[in-house]
């Protein structure tokens, strides 16, 4: 960023000289006409270097450049006074203001300007860096403070003191604790498991239960007796007497062991198996078809068998 020159001078002549110098040298310019716009020029625009001339309308130079060097606010900023060769310059009003070697004589050439400029720049500069220099260095340093090492004491400890006893008084407190605290999570999952059996058992299934109690308890099936129940005798008969003259030749030619014995009756409950199981699952299935709600099941799953099976049947026909 371009360092800014500030020129206050009520002479256009002046204005344009010095701008067309500081410009060429890749300097900023912000030209003003009168002495009382410098110290808002100085607040707005923040210059690096200020040239006033001493002699302006309104408010002089040197008027301006005091309250430049007194101000706390704009003591930073260098400042030139412009002494006119043919003006009524008090010399020696201006050096006591700025000092004899901020006073620069115009017109003047370029390169005296430029000069002028750079000295007073290169000054700023570096009071700049000895003041930041003389702050840091009186900056107060923070102390480090170390932190003592921890040394652990030996420490006794005496079984028979109060101090073993209310150990001992804790640990054991801490164990019924944990014993309280196993119990209570057991009792609570206890009751979670409870809770959770009494959802799920739905108030609709223990109705259907009571009506099946009651229907049952209404209409109770006739058990079936020796007299009514109907038993296909003649098979059975038959077969026994037809397995009774083998046993009996099989007694006549040898006699018979103990093996053999099991070995036929064996046979013979096998047989009988083969004929009883059947009548009495006919038996058993014909009394449950008496009970209404298994009667109920039946003709359900015939009839939905039936849906099932219909299509297919369609289909082969």
């Amino acid at each position: 960023m371009n360092q800014k020159v500030l020129i206050a001078d009520d002479s256009i002549a002046s204005q344009r000289l010095f701008e067309m110098v500081l410009t060429r040298e890749g300097y900023d310019v912000i030209t003003i006409g009168s002495g009382a716009q410098v110290l808002d020029a100085v607040r707005d625009k923040h210059p690096d270097i200020a040239l006033i001339d001493a002699i302006m309308p309104e408010v002089d130079g040197y008027q301006i450049c005091k309250i430049l060097k007194e101000n706390a606010e704009f003591r930073r900023l260098p400042v030139v006074m412009l002494a006119g060769r043919y003006e009524d310059f008090d010399r020696e009003r201006g050096i006591n203001v700025v000092g004899t070697k901020a006073i620069l004589t115009k017109p003047s050439k370029s390169e005296d300007i430029v000069a002028k400029v750079k000295e007073f720049l290169a000054e700023a500069q570096e009071e700049i860096e000895e003041m930041t220099v003389a702050e840091e260095m009186t900056a107060p340093i923070a102390e480090v403070i170390e932190e003592p090492a921890f040394v652990q004491e030996e420490y006794e400890f005496d079984e028979d003191s109060e101090e073993a006893d209310q150990v001992v008084e804790n640990e054991l407190l801490e164990e019924e604790a944990e014993v309280v605290d196993i119990e209570e999570a057991e009792e609570e999952s206890k009751e979670d498991d409870e809770g959770f059996a009494i959802e799920e058992t739905e108030e609709p299934i223990e109705e259907e239960w009571e009506e099946m109690e009651e229907e049952i308890s209404v209409e109770e099936p006739a058990v079936p007796t020796e007299e009514s129940a109907v038993l296909p005798e003649e098979p059975i008969i038959a077969e026994t007497a037809r397995i009774s003259p083998e046993i009996s030749q099989m007694a006549e030619i040898a006699p018979i062991s103990e093996e053999k014995f099991d070995l036929i009756a064996g046979d013979i409950a096998q047989r009988l198996a083969q004929k009883l199981v059947p009548v009495l699952m006919q038996q058993l299935a014909a009394y449950l078809m008496q009970i209404p709600v298994v009667k109920s099941v039946v003709e359900q799953t015939s009839k939905q068998l039936v849906k099932e099976l219909l299509p297919e049947i369609q289909e082969k026909e």
